[in-house]
């Protein structure tokens, strides 16, 4: 089966989501746009649905990116 014939697949968006989080971090907004690239078919909710739930099990944080620029 093809990447682009299951592109409404949970656990076909799931495994690319990690995959490009075992790499480095990614913000939920990097996620969303490199899984839309990949996956032009998939349906957005399923997506954002995917994502949350990566959230949901720490896989994914938008915090651990976040950081103050040193006092000078």
């Amino acid at each position: 089966m093809s990447e682009t014939a299951s592109c409404n697949d949970v656990p076909v968006l799931r495994r690319a989501a990690m995959d490009y989080l075992a790499r480095r971090e990614h913000s939920f907004y990097e996620l969303t746009q490199k899984l839309n690239k990949k996956f032009p078919e998939s349906d957005s909710d399923l997506l954002v649905e995917v994502l949350d739930t990566l959230k949901a099990d720490n896989l994914q944080s938008d915090d651990c990116l976040l950081y103050t620029s040193p006092s000078p």
